[in-house]
């Protein structure tokens, strides 16, 4: 499984997951993101625009029609189940 993120000088640098690649912004735009704690930047994340959110959306709808609509519902669960060990 691709990793979502990169870890560059302490600061994880997180993507898009669109169409099973990880991708920046379209814009190439970056967010930082602030511990409250500290004060200091822990990760970026891709400034997201309408060009992106579309062609998720497009990825998406494609992906409805692919096999996972019709994988039985049981099936479907074991799946994200499998997925969500993977993340944690």
């Amino acid at each position: 499984m691709a990793k979502l993120y990169d870890d560059r000088d302490g600061i994880a640098q997180f993507y898009n997951l669109i169409d099973g690649q990880r991708l920046p912004a379209a814009s190439n735009g970056w967010l930082d993101r602030i511990n409250p704690a500290t004060g200091q930047v822990w990760a970026r994340i891709p400034a997201g625009d309408v060009g992106d959110i579309d062609h998720a959306v497009i990825a998406a709808k494609r992906a409805f029609h692919g096999p996972w609509r019709k994988m039985p519902a049981v099936q479907r669960a074991a799946l994200l189940r499998k997925i969500a060990e993977l993340v944690v």
